[in-house]
């Protein structure tokens, strides 16, 4: 979840919304399992300040960038996160990233599949058997087994070791 650091200057009914946002997604950790799969990127983009905020479809924030500091920011969330809730689990995809989308689904509730480049799109899907296939995939093909406390100490070492870095 790309949530902002204080270091930027957001009017402040943004800034409640993201609170009010993050305590939501927090609230619902405490009874939801919620799996992210997250690409991974070069220390050196990170530091070139060329890794891209995900707010997709809101022209608005459209070319925004994280800086070093943000970004380590984001991944030491990410870490509490992992520490603090059994159901928050992270997949660290490394190499190319081809994540021209992003895909989220609710087992039993429905799916969003969102093109996050310009023009964007987003595909709203609520049938039974459509949103089983994405939460078969999501669980099948990228880390059904990922989850554990074991792997959780491996994903925060990497995690470690980027923020080390930066």
């Amino acid at each position: 979840m790309a949530f902002l650091t204080a270091s930027r200057s957001l009017p402040i009914p943004v800034r409640k919304l993201l609170s009010y946002r993050r305590e939501i997604f927090e609230n619902n950790l405490k009874h939801n399992r919620y799996q992210e799969v997250i690409h991974l990127p070069d220390v050196d983009e990170i530091k070139k300040g060329a890794v891209g905020l995900g707010f997709t479809g809101i022209s608005d924030f459209e070319g925004l960038f994280y800086t070093p500091k943000e970004y380590k920011a984001h991944i030491e969330n990410i870490i509490r996160l992992l520490q603090t809730y059994e159901n928050y689990n992270l997949i660290l995809k490394k190499g190319i990233n081809n994540g021209a989308y992003a895909l989220y689904v609710k087992e039993d509730l429905g799916a969003f599949v969102f093109k996050t480049s310009t023009p964007y799109l987003i595909f709203a899907i609520n049938e039974s058997n459509m949103t089983a296939a994405f939460w078969d995939y999501l669980n099948s093909n990228l880390g059904k087994d990922q989850g554990g406390n074991k792997n959780k100490r491996e994903t925060i070492n990497q995690l470690q070791v980027v923020i080390d870095e930066l």
